[in-house]
């Protein structure tokens, strides 16, 4: 008898969580940041070898299609901020390629192997060097912590990703570009990405407050945002980015200097 009340009251239990989940919704006890998964990709054993063959392949294949901007103007900027950029990195980032295409679309994003793919419409937008430079330094954060690699994880799964790098089928690889041109990191992914942005622009003497400056430019054109939607996105939105940036704390021996260059001649190059 005593077992059948004991049994009782654990099923009792069970119904009761249950219904008090339902009942007052799943994201007041699982917020959707601690269902995210993070991959640690350190036990896939990838060689520096394997992921660059894999992310030059995949970025070649889309690539084949694009209008691909060789612009000495361009270049020369792009060469100038980079290099300011990485008086800031502990690591060796030699090997990040950039590549600018033409694109009507305010974007830049990462493929595997240190590429970085900017769209023309993203310098044109850009108020700014310093603004264009934050951008940059937001990618270089996806590059440093391999967002690239554990988004196609999880997408498709480690077999797949390791099948992917060691020589994979063709129809999946372009699977595997339409999902990284058309989907967002994740939540957690591009609030790193965003902190270590912020804090290479502060190593580098430009003021973080440029990556809030940009996105507050882009709420110009997205004013119909519902705030109340915000812990259903995937991502942060430009909001809570912004207010990111200006809540950064400064050392106190901060200077800022800026980037001379001529912004509206590069601009009018394109």
């Amino acid at each position: 008898m005593a077992k059948v009340w004991r049994d009782l009251i654990i099923l009792i239990t069970a119904f009761a969580a249950v219904w008090i989940i339902f009942t007052f919704g799943i994201n007041e006890f699982f917020p959707p940041e601690s269902r995210e998964i993070d991959l640690d990709l350190s036990s896939y054993a990838l060689s520096e070898e394997e992921e660059l063959r894999f992310g030059n392949f995949i970025t070649e294949m889309y690539l084949q299609d694009k209008s691909i901007i060789h612009n000495e103007t361009v270049d020369s900027a792009l060469t100038f901020i980079y290099n300011r950029l990485t008086r800031g990195l502990s690591e060796d980032q030699s090997t990040v390629k950039f590549y600018v295409i033409d694109s009507e679309e305010i974007n830049a994003f990462t493929f595997p192997g240190n590429n970085i793919v900017i769209h023309s419409a993203l310098i044109e937008f850009s108020n700014s060097p310093e603004e264009f430079a934050a951008v940059i330094a937001h990618e270089l954060g996806h590059v440093h912590h391999r967002h690239v690699l554990s988004k196609i994880a999880a997408e498709f799964g480690t077999t797949i990703l390791i099948s992917l790098i060691t020589g994979g089928d063709v129809t999946v690889m372009h699977q595997v570009i339409g999902t990284l041109v058309s989907s967002a990191f994740s939540r957690t992914q591009e609030s790193e990405a965003d902190a270590f942005g912020m804090a290479l622009l502060e190593q580098v003497q430009i003021h973080p407050k440029a990556l809030g400056d940009f996105f507050e430019k882009l709420n110009d054109q997205e004013p119909s945002f519902d705030s109340s939607l915000q812990l259903l996105m995937g991502h942060p939105h430009n909001d809570e980015r912004i207010q990111a940036s200006a809540d950064y704390t400064l050392a106190t021996d901060f200077s800022s200097q800026p980037l001379h260059l001529d912004w509206e001649h590069i601009k009018a190059s394109l």
